[in-house]
């Protein structure tokens, strides 16, 4: 079909394009006649009237209105056009963009259907078994792994869980909140397990110590799953929940098989746990307290309620009530290694509580039932020590009891716990020989469990060194392997480690010099028979040091590997299967080989080398080894020990057997004696200053100056008692030590050094009054008799720190009497000779200006001014620049007191403030205390200022302190020196001293301020 071609005609849209461009043209001929007139000289005058009567004129008029309709219309076509386009721009968005819709959730679209039977089954058993049961199933998991990480310490109360919850929190629980949030949001809400959900989700935040989490969300399920009457929630201890005359706050169950049960009443358990972890205790025990009193609460969670009653009355240490709850909670252990953990436990709680015959029988079922060994070890050492309390027997006889069950096969593997639970109990009796011995026997047998053994050491190492028997505290301290900081003895260890090698060998040598000593008291025809008996002794004493803990008799019967998950060793320092990156294993691996073959060193061959150097013609190993003395008795070490030992060669070594020879003569004698004083002295000085243990140090210092071997040695301990004295402010008992030492040591260390002091001190005294009067003529411009003293002031200040003050002196000196040459001399040679760039920077710039002085001096002369204007025009008064006008100070009205405070934490400042003191003393009195802080208070780094206060006054500032109380040590200690020695060249009239925090610093504006700060300060802080 062909379209025919509609006939043509004339649009309107032409005709009014005809006439906007005719009003064009009529405007641009208006425009060149206006212009045409206003070129014209003539008619400049009448070219306004001319514009008015053209836009007056009818034709442009109706241009005009002509113009503004076609305007109006074309706008509105424009519109139309652009509204079209527009809607058809959003009919193809809308089509070509997908529709947003907003379905409803599974949960919300399942409420809307009938709860059939049929889905009620569907929507039980895949909740439970899809989603629930696995989360439940990977937080368990979560526990189980902690609970075999859980290292426990049966010697104290062990923790009331096998696991901590810190070990718990690091595992994720992203599989955990994702499950059960789709098991809500997934599933009918009216399933029987949402409330479980709920719940698992509550129980997983806890266990990730993320309480206020857990909390809230228990918080929801004790609202959302209570009971309902009409859809409204029953208030909490209303009359609404009355039940036959009892409040109840617990949810009542119907008990009905094909329901699950209401999740409400556990999770106000959960929520009372929730508050036990956050240390809310109060809190805690009394929403258990209420559920315990509750009517209709569930009897099957009275099991879980006692636990938690129990586990909260455990953090409040009310042992007793703890006890008896966590009795009646026994049923809720998770399984049977953790049921007879809790039986041990409950022993242990009625043993705190001091009721011995309630503890008794759980200790007996904790032995009877124990899962792991350990904790029947355990409880039957307890049940041993009640035997023997009971029956009133000695303590020998719980001992010997003790050591029975290790000839029992069941306990054979865990001697070393009951050879160590034997020697604390001798310790506590003092029996410290036989706690020595069992302890060793306990380290003999420990093959395995390393936490148990660096215990054992531990406590040899500390009755050994309280009983003086210091090498074998040496070996035990030195066996400790690993001590951690959490140690409360960590500093203690590692100063006994690191001196009582000094020690032990500093104690031989006085053992062996007093017998040697007393040998050659002895006949003459003795001598030689007591001095071969002497020294098999110490062979027999000194060979068992070096094998005393390695258990010769081996055996393979048992195994000493616990087969539990808490075995102690196993998860000591490093979880890893893997042997290298197992700490515990690789050190246990070294002390077993240790034990084994002994110290091999680590070369090829070892074996076959170690049995070459063993050989019986390697007799001075052999000696070596069994007295002992392989360590100290070395040609070194007995040089610088400086003992009485013959070095020609190994056959004489050979022959004394100990490397000791006997005394002979008065010469060996003497040395003998001072071998032992040199030794003795030692050993007390590490005791007082090394390790801090005066109780020892004492008495070997008064052996040391009753002896008086060597004078200069005897008051060395002499001045170590009086320094102790004066650090425990016993200052008679130092005063009287002092004396002593300078009435019997005259010409001694102290008195010659108290000289040398004073004769120092005088000199400097003299030193610092001669630069003083040497400033005072540079002041007062006495330049002659400055002149006369300098020569020797050069020769008695060099080296000192008033030399360079002396030298700048000096160029005032060469410079004020126009001596440039000599004062330029001088500067560079303070500039070469200064390291402290602020001298060298000081001397370049006046070197600087003494060289431009010339310049200068001849261009103010050409200027032609007045000597009283080229005077004058330096001095400029700062004060002036800060100083407020009289007028307008009267005029002000009154201040209210100011808010000062008295914070002694705060950083508090020292004030001198001057009167009437020109800056260059206020200057030296910055210089002074610079110097002082530096000298004296250089670890405190205190900074020194001034400032210009008002017009007659300045102020220094020392600071900062770190509180009142420096600030106060400060002034004390400052004070009785500054019109003596610190700041003598200022008069104590003409300054007064403030103690300023900085807080109240900020307050003081003016004069008035500080007058009113040192009233304040009088009453509150600090008077003078």
């Amino acid at each position: 079909m062909q379209h025919k071609k509609a006939p043509y005609k004339f649009s309107t849209n032409w005709f009014w394009a005809i006439c906007i461009l005719s009003q064009f043209c009529v405007q641009a001929n208006a425009q060149s006649s206006i212009k045409k007139i206003q070129d014209s000289p003539q008619q400049k005058s009448d070219t306004s009237r001319s514009i008015l009567d053209i836009n007056n004129s009818k034709l442009i008029k109706k241009a005009n209105s002509i113009l503004d309709s076609v305007e109006k219309k074309a706008n509105e076509f424009i519109l139309k056009k652009v509204n079209k386009l527009r809607g058809i721009s959003d009919d193809i968005t809308k089509k070509v963009t997908p529709l947003e819709i907003e379905k409803p959730l599974p949960y919300e679209r399942l409420l809307k259907t009938k709860y059939t039977l049929g889905r009620r089954a569907y929507q039980n058993t895949v909740s439970q078994f899809n989603y629930l049961f696995n989360a439940e199933e990977e937080l368990n998991e979560n526990i189980l792994k902690a609970r075999n990480e859980y290292i426990e310490d049966y010697t104290t109360l062990i923790s009331f869980y096998d696991y901590d919850l810190s070990t718990t929190s690091k595992s994720s629980i992203d599989s955990i909140i994702y499950r059960c949030n789709a098991n809500i949001v997934l599933h009918d809400l009216r399933s029987n397990w949402v409330d479980d959900s709920y719940l698992l989700l509550a129980k997983a935040y806890l266990f990730h110590k993320d309480f206020d989490t857990a909390g809230s969300i228990l918080q929801f399920i004790n609202y959302s799953f209570d009971d309902k009457e009409n859809g409204m929630d029953l208030p909490i201890g209303s009359n609404v929940r009355n039940t036959k005359g009892k409040f109840s706050i617990a949810t009542a169950e119907n008990n009905r098989f094909f329901e699950n049960l209401n999740v409400r009443n556990e999770s106000m358990i959960w929520q009372a746990r929730n508050y036990i972890e956050k240390e809310e205790l109060n809190e805690g025990i009394s929403l258990l307290q209420l559920l315990e009193a509750d009517a209709i609460f569930p009897k099957r969670l009275y099991p879980f309620l006692n636990e938690q009653l129990a586990y909260g009355y455990y953090q409040m240490e009310i042992y007793d009530k703890a006890a008896a709850a966590l009795e009646k909670g026994i049923k809720n252990a998770p399984d049977n290694a953790g049921k007879t953990r809790w039986y041990y436990l409950i022993g242990q709680l009625w043993q705190k509580a001091d009721k011995w015959d309630k503890a008794y029988p759980w200790f007996k079922k904790a032995n009877q039932n124990a899962v792991n060994p350990i904790i029947s070890v355990y409880a039957k050492i307890s049940m041993i020590s009640y035997d023997a309390k009971n029956a009133n027997n000695a303590w020998e006889e719980l001992a010997y009891s003790l050591e029975k069950m290790i000839k029992r096969d069941k306990y054979k593997p865990y001697a070393d716990i009951i050879y160590f639970e034997m020697a604390k109990l001798a310790i506590q009796n003092n029996a410290y020989t036989k706690a020595n011995d069992w302890l060793i026997k306990s380290i003999k047998k420990n093959r395995s469990n390393l936490k148990q053994k660096q215990k054992a050491f531990e406590l040899l190492g500390d009755i050994n060194y309280s009983n003086n028997h210091y090498s074998i505290a040496k070996l035990a301290y030195d066996s400790l392997s690993i001590v951690l900081k959490t140690n409360p003895n960590y500093e203690i260890i590692q100063a006994r480690k690191k001196w009582l090698g000094t020690i032990s060998a500093n104690e031989k040598i006085v053992e062996a010099q007093d017998t040697l000593q007393y040998i050659y008291q002895l006949n003459p025809s003795n001598q030689e028979d007591y001095f071969s008996l002497w020294q098999k002794r110490t062979k027999i004493e000194n060979e068992p040091l070096n094998d005393i803990f390695l258990d010769k008799i081996t055996s393979n019967n048992y195994s000493i590997e616990t087969p539990t998950r808490n075995n102690l060793s196993s998860n000591d320092y490093n979880s890893s299967n893997f042997y290298f990156d197992n700490k515990s294993v690789i050190s246990q691996g070294k002390q077993n080989f240790t034990q084994k073959w002994g110290q091999r060193p680590n070369v090829d061959g070892w074996r076959r080398k170690t049995s070459l150097l063993n050989a019986p013609n390697s007799l001075i190993n052999q000696d070596a080894t069994s007295t002992g003395f392989q360590k100290i008795a070395s040609k070194d070490s007995l040089q610088k020990m400086s003992l009485s030992k013959d070095e020609k060669g190994d056959e004489k070594l050979d022959k004394k057997g100990n490397g000791y020879e006997m005394i002979t003569d008065g010469s060996s004698y003497l040395k003998s004696k001072q071998d032992w004083n040199k030794a003795a002295l030692t050993n007390a000085q590490t005791f007082l200053l090394e390790l801090n243990d005066f109780e020892r140090a004492y008495p070997l210092y008064v052996k040391v100056i009753a002896n008086n071997i060597d004078t200069a040695m005897t008051e060395r301990a002499l001045l170590d008692l009086a320094s102790h004295y004066l650090h425990e402010n016993l200052n008679e008992r130092s005063d009287s030590i002092i004396r002593l030492v300078e009435d019997r040591f005259p010409k001694g260390f102290y008195v010659t050094k108290k000289k040398e002091s004073g004769i120092k001190k005088k000199r400097d005294a003299d030193l610092l009054n001669d630069y003083k009067e040497a400033y005072f003529l540079s002041q007062i411009g006495n330049w002659e008799n400055l002149a006369a003293l300098s020569n020797q002031l050069n020769i008695d200040l060099r080296r000192t720190k008033w030399y360079t003050p002396f030298k700048f002196i000096q160029v005032k000196m060469y410079a004020q009497q126009r001596m440039d040459t000599a004062a330029i001399v001088l500067l560079d040679s303070i500039v070469l000779q200064n390291t402290n760039e602020k001298i060298r920077d000081r001397a370049k710039n006046i070197l600087e200006e003494l060289k431009n002085r010339k310049q200068i001096e001849t261009y103010l002369s050409n200027l032609n001014l007045s000597k009283e204007i080229i005077d004058t025009s330096a001095l400029v008064n700062t004060a002036a620049i800060s100083k407020p006008n009289k007028k307008d100070t009267a005029a002000a009205p009154i201040i209210a007191s100011l808010p000062f405070t008295n914070d002694s934490s705060e950083q508090y400042y020292i004030a001198f403030a001057t009167q009437k003191v020109s800056a260059a003393f206020v200057k030296e009195m910055q210089t002074a205390f610079t110097y002082l802080n530096n000298e004296e208070f250089i670890k405190q780094k205190l900074n020194v200022t001034y400032v210009q206060f008002n017009e007659n006054s300045y102020i220094v500032w020392v600071g900062p302190f770190v509180n009142n109380l420096d600030a106060k040590t400060y002034i004390n200690k400052v004070k009785p020196r500054l019109s003596t020695e610190i700041i003598s060249f200022v008069p104590s009239k003409q300054y007064e001293i403030y103690l300023l925090s900085k807080s109240n610093i900020l307050l003081i504006k003016d004069e008035a301020d500080l007058k009113q700060y040192q009233q304040y300060m009088f009453k509150n802080i600090y008077k003078p």
